[in-house]
């Protein structure tokens, strides 16, 4: 068995020791808020707690715990965000030049959180720009917090989706997140400070793996170390989607056929048919509000 202790570390120059330690440290998703429970944005079909990969992704990277000058490198690239508006998290764990800082909010998941007061609903997108902008991170947000968006094709879809999708139904509810929609468009202009278009990550949709860490940390696909459980996909990445695929038949034994019709949506014609679809109307959706 090969020897994996690279005994000459401690001798090569400080600096190479640093770029050595920063190689190791994460690219992560950071959550501002935790889950709501949602795949394609309806709530209660998320299939398990998301609340144990959020608490493990707000953590030290694995790479701080090996020795102190390890730790100082981690330290020197974070910041600690305090969220201000519930339910966002108490604390979290934030690299500004590595990390995403993504909102799972959405107006109809968090209206149906009967604990928080419904007015809070756009102070959260506010609450979450402005720290964003203040440590300057990259940020992604659902689609639903813009315009609802349909993962299953039509002919595939049940009674209560066709009802939640329905004109009526999707018009009623836009009218009622208006106030959330001035918010993000408020927030994009003010906090554009270059004058420059300001991308935004909008993820369309959630695939939940329950797979063996030490699996996930051989497959490379969860960071260097496997500390990152969270991951953003472009959807014309299609090696890389598929790479997740092969990962999920290889290791993951529950909620399979769940998982694997997922899948099969998110690679067929018919993903990026209703992708485009959304974009025409979430385009129409912030340009109404600008």
């Amino acid at each position: 068995m090969p020897c994996q202790t690279f005994h000459h570390l401690g001798s090569l120059p400080t600096e190479l020791r640093w770029t050595i330690w920063e190689y190791a440290l994460p690219f992560r998703v950071a959550e501002y808020d935790p889950p709501y429970g949602f795949v394609d944005g309806r709530d209660g079909r998320l299939f398990c707690d998301p609340r144990k990969t959020t608490a493990e992704n707000t953590k030290f990277p694995v790479i701080a715990t090996v020795c102190r000058e390890s730790r100082f490198v981690a330290m020197k690239q974070r910041v600690w965000l305090r969220g201000q508006v519930p339910p966002s998290l108490k604390w979290s764990w934030v690299q500004p030049r590595r990390d995403t800082l993504h909102l799972n909010f959405s107006p109809q998941s968090f209206h149906d959180v009967s604990e928080y007061p419904s007015p809070t609903s756009a102070g959260m997108v506010v609450s979450f720009f402005h720290i964003a902008n203040r440590v300057k991170v990259p940020t992604s947000i659902n689609a639903e917090m813009i315009y609802p968006f349909r993962l299953n094709p039509p002919n595939e879809s049940t009674e209560w989706y066709d009802v939640l999708f329905d004109d009526d139904f999707i018009n009623d509810k836009v009218h009622k997140w208006t106030k959330e929609i001035i918010e993000l468009t408020r927030c994009i202009q003010l906090f554009d400070n270059n004058n420059e278009a300001k991308i935004i990550d909008v993820v369309m949709a959630v695939v939940p793996l329950h797979g063996d860490k030490e699996a996930a940390r051989r497959s490379g696909l969860f960071g260097v170390l496997g500390d990152v459980p969270i991951q953003i996909v472009a959807l014309n990445d299609i090696t890389r989607l598929s790479n997740f695929k092969v990962f999920f038949q290889k290791y993951i034994m529950v909620d399979k056929k769940k998982v694997q019709t997922l899948f099969q949506l998110l690679k067929g014609p018919q993903f990026q048919h209703n992708v485009n679809e959304w974009r025409a109307k979430a385009e129409w959706m912030i340009l109404a509000h600008i």
